[in-house]
């Protein structure tokens, strides 16, 4: 059961550090014929530690990018 101040901290650390993400269809239609529309949340930090958190809260999956040129430490992402 979530609590409300995991909510509340949620909420902001997605405001801050997160995207939220709709896209619409081409060509696909739903039973009524309006585009079907998905749905993505994702936020991205070089600390695991606040991706685990919400990932304990949501579910979804937390994935590694290693270090490049632009990032030298590499980054966490969690959708």
């Amino acid at each position: 059961m979530l609590r409300t101040c995991d909510i509340y901290w949620a909420a902001g650390f997605l405001e801050g550090e997160g995207s939220f993400l709709v896209s619409l269809s081409n060509g696909n239609r739903g039973t009524h014929g309006t585009k079907l529309k998905s749905y993505r949340v994702c936020a991205g930090q070089n600390e695991l530690e606040p991706l685990q958190s919400l990932h304990r809260l949501f579910g979804g999956a937390i994935s590694f990018t290693k270090p490049c040129e632009k990032r030298p430490h590499g980054f966490y992402q969690w959708t």
